[in-house]
């Protein structure tokens, strides 16, 4: 029997330690280890830990073998001779062993789905085992999916794979040789590495990770050259699209901070680096740290650690220049000078601080030119001017013997105008808050390079066009989450913003993006943060525009979506099927928002978006639009919360209400307040606006579907309580297209020439009369004249207020007569 799908129920978000106890509770759950029973793997089990009632970090085989095994690619050698043989010992949380059907033992990662950790582990599933096992990348067995995640089953493999230490320089040379083959297949295929360090290195043999440091057998394999070596851990890696150069490919510089900053590449102020420079850096630390006291057995160590080290990016090492380098030293070197014994290193001298050459000839040291400059005094002083002055920016222009140091603006940036909500504001000012070098300097050092601004010469007034800064060559086909774009027009990718309220920008990948500042502390910034959340299929599924980044500054954040186009109904459908397809996008979308205590208010036209763009101003007849949304390749979303209210999850939607004033503007499009009442449900009022929005598109096709006219009438009702809810309405839609045939689905539709309110258009004119009748419960009827007398004087200055009071005194003097009962004694009080 196969059980449910389970449901992360830990935190795992990137760059936070999160809580491993919830974690270790997740992978104990009996239902957890039964659901990847019923997948082929027995989890290993928790050590049983009797202190202070806290959890241990070991576990054990469930099938604990009766003697150790030999290892047969991709799996690991292992052996028994410990007290407590084949413990595993994983603070974090983020990784279980287990055996597999065949006793075979594996590690189990879990991965949040959409990122690019689980696009790269992907990439390498499909590669072959002799690919894998010849470039020194520990092999991916299988990956298994569910909601929002996956898991990733890679072989057990073992850590700390300098112990015990090696004995001759062959094996050094080995380990060496390995990671720089890892290294050198990762950078041939665009992807960055990011945390390069001892840590992330395994070997093909385990036992007691906890006595692993004097091991027999590792010892013994070791010597007969029966031990692999891989790269593993992508939790930081990033994989560059294929036409990617990515000798040009940079990161800002916070992006290099943290555990994984070993080398020294930002820590003078640079502005930006590039991570494949910095991985081959950090490889040489390590390689440097561990190895660097054999420089005087190998003294072609000095100039090969000097060139992986370099502050001198422009000379360091590639990857395969590295590799190239390494191999010829090796070749250079005699059987019994690889054979020789080796000391052990007994000290770690910072490469900084190592002088390699020290241990070198004169004539040797003269024959190379890769001695590295001394780090000078203006270096450190530079860096300590940085920690005093808290992280200012600096650039630096480095050559072999000489540092030129320009002090730039702090990239602290400020919302300098009017942000308030129900104020149109200012637009000129906020086009010169985006314009200003400070914010597109700010923008660009967290990898977004803004569009720039048209030029525009009439009467000195500022032009709402912008255009990409890094223009592209041709158009691209859409990847979820960005989207489809075309240069067919004068002014390719042009857009028009003319509120000041979002930009648009392209990111280090040159990939387009949008950008709207949100006031701090706000229903709105709420919910972007709980979509972003979300992982992309979802966003995908629900039609949603997903969220890509937040970026907070004081008062405000910065929310980066995908730039999709606008007008998602042009140029018009030319099938009913193309015509559902939206139709059923919006009410997903709306489902899943109301499914989430979520109510939008703003169901206007201009806030649903298509994975499309072009010219902002010419998408009315843009060709490529009409090809993909006739092979499918449309999808369609959501945006804009600026009005929307998400209640707490304990709160119940049908009986929320807002005072009527709260649906006057912009966003009254249906008539639920127009008749003086004194206050409203906007999960009620959502569907009414969605319906008036799909009646005013597609109710002249009722002709051709019979369906849209008790559909509409129930989405738009006046009488609320019979109004579709936001899954009622997707479910009656689903039905409608399910009793649609493929040829009437594909037939051609005219493109609606007329522009009739819901109210006035009689959608069942165009009905049979059995089909009337059978439907007659759906059926809106006429306006009555004393509605239409109440809207009236709604609409005078002073009937707008008068008659919600004067409906909500009557209410109340009704409600509490309706609580009086008449007895014999006379009228009094019924209790409540």
């Amino acid at each position: 029997m196969t059980h449910q799908d389970i449901t992360i129920n830990f935190s795992l978000i990137p760059g936070e330690p999160g809580d491993p106890l919830e974690r270790f509770n997740f992978w104990d759950a009996p239902s957890t280890v039964q659901w990847f029973q019923d997948r082929g793997y027995t989890l290993y089990q928790r050590e049983p830990y009797e202190v202070y009632n806290e959890v241990s970090l070991a576990t054990f085989p469930s099938k604990p073998p009766e003697e150790g095994s030999s290892a047969e690619y991709p799996y690991a050698h292992y052996d028994l001779d410990s007290e407590n043989p084949l413990r595993t010992n994983e603070y974090r949380g983020k990784v279980v062993f287990a055996q597999d059907s065949l006793n075979r033992h594996v590690a189990i990662k879990v991965v949040r789905a959409n990122t690019e950790e689980l696009a790269i582990l992907h990439f390498l599933k499909q590669q072959d085992l002799d690919t894998m096992r010849n470039n020194c990348i520990i092999p991916i067995l299988d990956i298994l999916p569910i909601e929002g995640f996956s898991f990733v089953v890679m072989p057990r493999w073992g850590p700390a794979v300098e112990f015990p230490w090696p004995e001759t320089l062959r094996e050094v040379l080995t380990i060496m040789l390995s990671s720089l083959k890892g290294l050198k297949f990762l950078h041939e295929h665009n992807i960055t590495h990011r945390d390069v360090n001892e840590g992330n290195f395994l070997v093909n043999h385990f036992g007691d990770d906890c006595c692993v440091f004097d091991n027999k057998l590792r010892i013994d394999l070791r010597s007969r050259d029966r031990l692999c070596y891989a790269i593993f851990d992508f939790d930081h890696a990033i994989k560059l699209p294929s036409g990617v150069d990515r000798t040009k490919y940079r990161l800002p510089y916070h992006r290099s901070w943290g555990t994984i900053n070993v080398i020294g590449d930002t820590a003078q102020g640079e502005y930006d680096f590039n991570p494949f420079v910095f991985d081959v850096g950090a490889l040489g630390v390590h390689l440097s740290f561990s190895y660097q006291y054999l420089t005087p057995r190998v003294p072609m160590f000095a100039p090969f650690f000097d060139r992986l080290t370099t502050r001198n990016l422009a000379f360091r090492f590639t990857a395969s220049e590295a590799l190239s380098f390494f191999e010829d030293m090796v070749s250079q070197l005699s059987e019994a000078e690889l054979d020789e014994f080796i000391e052990r290193r007994d000290f770690s001298t910072p490469q900084d601080d190592y002088n390699r050459w020290a241990h070198v000839a004169p004539e040797f040291a003269q024959s190379l030119l890769y001695l590295g400059p001394h780090c000078y005094c203006s270096v450190e002083l530079i860096g300590a001017v940085i920690l005093y002055l808290g992280f200012d920016v600096f650039y630096l222009d480095y050559s072999f013997s000489f540092i030129v140091c320009y002090r730039i603006q702090s990239p602290g940036i400020t919302v300098n105008f009017s942000l308030i909500p129900g104020e149109p504001g200012d637009p000129l000012e906020r086009f010169n808050f985006w314009d200003a070098p400070s914010t597109v300097q700010w923008f660009r050092d967290r990898g977004y390079t803004l569009y720039q601004r048209e030029p525009y010469e009439v009467y000195n007034e500022v032009s709402l066009a912008t255009f990409p800064s890094n223009p592209p060559e041709e158009g691209s086909s859409a990847e979820y989450p960005y989207a489809h774009y075309d240069l067919d027009s004068e002014n390719p990718l042009r857009t028009n913003e003319y509120r000041g309220k979002v930009v648009f920008a392209q990111d280090s990948l040159n990939r387009h993006v949008a950008i709207k500042v949100v006031r701090a502390n706000t229903e709105e910034l709420a919910i972007l943060h709980f979509l972003k959340q979300q992982d992309l299929d979802t966003m995908r599924n629900n039609c949603i525009i997903p969220i890509l980044d937040i970026l907070p500054i004081e008062g405000f954040s910065f929310v980066v979506m995908p730039r999709w186009g606008t007008v998602v109904q042009f140029p018009w459908p030319k099938t009913l099927r193309e015509v559902l397809t939206i139709m059923l996008s919006l009410i997903k979308g709306l489902k899943f928002l109301h499914g989430h205590n979520i109510t939008h208010r703003d169901l206007t036209e201009g806030n649903f978006l298509v994975n499309h763009f072009g010219d902002d101003c010419w998408v009315f007849d843009n060709k490529l639009r009409i090809d993909l949304r006739s092979r499918d390749r449309l999808c369609y979303a959501i945006f804009d919360f600026d009005h929307a209210i998400k209640l707490p999850s304990g709160v119940d939607r049908t009986k929320y209400r807002l005072p009527y004033h709260r649906s006057w503007g912009t966003i009254n499009v249906i008539g639920d307040t127009a008749q003086g009442e004194y206050d409203f449900n906007p999960f009620v009022f959502d569907v009414g606006a969605l319906g008036v929005h799909l009646s005013f598109s597609y109710q002249y096709l009722t002709p051709r579907v019979p369906m849209f006219a008790p559909f509409l009438d129930r989405l738009t009702t006046r009488n609320l309580a019979f109004r579709f809810t936001a899954s009622e309405a997707l479910s009656f839609c689903e039905d409608i297209v399910s009793q649609l045939s493929e040829a009437e689905l594909d037939d051609a539709i005219e493109r609606r020439n007329f522009s009739i309110p819901p109210d006035n258009y009689n959608r069942w004119a165009h009905v049979t009369p059995e089909f009337a009748h059978k439907w007659a419960h759906y059926r809106e009827p006429p306006i009555p004249w004393t509605t239409l007398l109440l809207r009236r004087v709604c609409r005078t200055y002073w009937g707008c207020h008068t008659v919600p009071w004067i409906r909500r005194f009557l209410s109340r003097l009704f409600f509490f007569l309706y609580r009086l009962l008449p007895h014999s004694g006379g009228l009094k009080l019924k209790n409540p």
